[in-house]
């Protein structure tokens, strides 16, 4: 899921789809937006994984931000764009869970880059500096789905998924055998997830509709294509990848959390896919999902597969996928930053 830092500047480079293409400016002079690739997750997971060097995670951040700072230095030097705007049409790609964390706190490549547009997975307005949602856009995690979850899961052609009256591949209707499904890591710190992962194996234990399991499956997307309802509470991060696992698994995600921002809002109402629940709500998760009718289930299942492309990357990229809607999102940006203002063009 950290593969974003990569994926999208390589996406930019090589595969321009014709939304990107007719964006992409010959002239630097006219640009909207300058996109700086660096590696700074990548940077920090080395240092933490190499056994030689037995650093903290404190001094892998300060070496994450050493190595943006360089590129940064070397932007200002060779370009004139970043003082032409104090950097606020820059863009940088943020993987890490915590988003520009990753650079450390204490840092001074930190405060510099906070005026650029950020493109990342952490959508938490909570007051912790690493995401604005007035500036920055909250993209899905990279996801490299197996191809025989993509064949399990495949879409009809394009041209049979808009027409009057709504096709759906099988699998849509299909009955599924799991009400409510979750697997994935489960602490006993209750800082953790903010209690709701405990909250949740302690629900299964008791109730017969939720299958709870711990630790990595090789049948994750089976257990998905089987579930209706997808649990998707938070870890040590706001969000989780588990929610787009399911929307392509067409399990209807059950989004856990306080002052989220979603990927692409702007362009995807989530309400007519997932259920969406504050933390204190996990106790209430039972009589919430059971309330729902057949009728309403099936509608979610149906939308789930209309919007799903919308945030699932691919490389090469399809018309109407993650890329194309971040290139959307970042269009909304500029049109909103530009009334009365020339000077973001």
């Amino acid at each position: 899921m950290y593969h974003m830092e990569y994926l999208f500047p390589s996406l930019i480079r090589t595969y321009l789809t014709p939304l990107a293409r007719a964006r992409l400016a010959d002239n630097p002079k006219i640009a909207d937006w300058f996109l700086i690739p660096h590696s700074a997750t990548c940077t920090y997971h080395r240092c933490v994984h190499d056994p030689s060097r037995n650093a903290t995670t404190d001094e892998c951040k300060l070496e994450a931000g050493e190595h943006v700072r360089a590129i940064l230095d070397h932007v200002l030097t060779a370009h004139a764009f970043w003082n032409r705007s104090g950097g606020t049409d820059h863009l940088f790609v943020f993987a890490w869970d915590q988003a520009s964390e990753v650079l450390g706190w204490s840092h001074p490549v930190r405060a510099r880059v906070m005026k650029a547009v950020h493109l990342t997975t952490l959508g938490s307005v909570e007051p912790n500096g690493n995401f604005d949602p007035h500036k920055d856009v909250v993209i899905p995690p990279y996801n490299d789905i197996p191809p025989s979850a993509r064949h399990r899961f495949s879409s009809l052609p394009r041209f049979l998924q808009w027409i009057p009256v709504q096709i759906f591949p099988s699998w849509v209707h299909s009955k599924r055998s799991m009400f409510a499904y979750f697997r994935g890591t489960i602490l006993s710190d209750r800082r953790y997830s903010h209690g709701v992962r405990q909250f949740l194996k302690t629900l299964a234990l008791v109730n017969r509709e939720f299958k709870v399991f711990t630790g990595h499956s090789k049948d994750y997307w089976a257990e998905l294509g089987d579930a209706v309802f997808s649990l998707c509470p938070s870890g040590w991060s706001s969000w989780s990848p588990r929610v787009f696992d399911s929307i392509f698994a067409g399990a209807i995600p059950v989004i856990y959390g306080d002052g989220i921002v979603m990927p692409f809002e702007d362009l995807l109402d989530y309400r007519i896919v997932a259920v969406k629940l504050m933390n204190k709500q996990v106790s209430d998760t039972s009589r919430i999902l059971n309330s729902l009718t057949p009728h309403e289930i099936r509608i979610k299942r149906e939308n789930l597969h209309k919007i799903r492309d919308m945030v699932v990357w691919n490389d090469p990229p399809k018309p109407g996928d993650a890329f194309e809607s971040t290139l959307k999102m970042l269009a909304r940006k500029k049109a909103r930053r530009r009334i009365g203002n020339d000077h973001f063009r």
